[in-house]
């Protein structure tokens, strides 16, 4: 990349960054419309036109490199081939999802205009293969009752995340989930692993994080509470103000390290991929 190209990369993150910080404080103090109102969205919607081709290329990117590995039979060939066949019956799926949701959209405002129109004719003859859809479900007449009728089952389906997709569902039921499970399965081998590693007993300070994991264990067991309820406290005590104060303090290290990084990014001191 040349020095200019390089330059003009960094002032345009500088400026776009700039004017979203200035624009989050300035509309909090005005009241009235500003011209920050009215050039935000269009940024916002030239940010997601970009993102969405960055996806797309990062898509094409991942599927060129994969089809290579499979065409060469180079080392996890397999693998690339199994991301390559669930990358493409994913993709489809969704595709036809978007058509079949677009299509139930169409025939809602088909619908609508035939009921609100002065001259349904009109809409009749304008969309054929809609009105032959409609006519299958009510009859040549297409009275009104039945129009609404079907108007409130579309609804109903879009309502309920769209209209049913069978491949999605068999995909989810029979692949995701069970991958899922069998994935989180094995990794409760490695917490275990993990677990027994950090709680030995080394000095005072792995005796307290075994003894303070102990009586959270303990705590939630609801036969060792009745033998001993005084762990019930102590549990509490242990998840209120011990743990709470810890999580609050990496919340709060974990802000200032995000802020930090976005600073280095807007004035383009991030040298990490360089």
């Amino acid at each position: 990349m040349s020095k200019g190209i390089d330059i003009f990369f960094k002032l345009t993150v500088f400026v776009v960054a700039g004017y979203f910080i200035f624009d989050f404080f300035y509309s909090s103090l005005v009241s009235e419309v500003t011209v920050t109102e009215r050039i935000t969205p269009e940024l916002l919607t030239g940010a997601a036109i970009i993102s969405g081709m960055a996806f797309a290329l990062g898509t094409l990117n991942l599927f060129l490199n994969h089809i290579k590995r499979v065409s060469l039979f180079l080392r996890g060939w397999f693998f690339s081939l199994v991301l390559l066949l669930s990358l493409i019956t994913t993709l489809s799926a969704g595709i036809v999802d978007l058509i079949n949701n677009e299509r139930a959209n169409l025939t809602l405002a088909f619908i609508s205009k035939l009921l609100t129109s002065d001259d349904p004719d009109y809409w009749k003859n304008k969309f054929p293969r809609l009105t032959k859809k409609l006519v299958v479900k009510c009859g040549e007449e297409l009275p009104r009752e039945c129009l609404v009728r079907v108007q409130a089952e579309y609804q109903e389906k879009l309502a309920k995340k769209g209209l049913p997709n069978f491949l999605f569902k068999f995909l989810t039921d029979a692949f995701f989930v069970p991958l899922g499970q069998a994935m989180f399965s094995l990794l409760a081998f490695f917490i275990a692993s993990a677990s027994f590693r950090a709680f030995r007993f080394n000095n005072y300070l792995s005796l307290a994080l075994l003894l303070s994991a102990l009586i959270v264990l303990l705590g939630q067991n609801g036969f060792v509470v009745a033998l001993f309820p005084e762990l019930v406290g102590f549990r509490t005590w242990l998840l209120n103000y011990v743990s709470s104060g810890v999580f609050k303090v990496i919340n709060i290290s974990a802000i200032i390290g995000g802020l930090i990084i976005a600073i280095r990014i807007w004035l383009s001191m991030d040298k990490s991929f360089k």
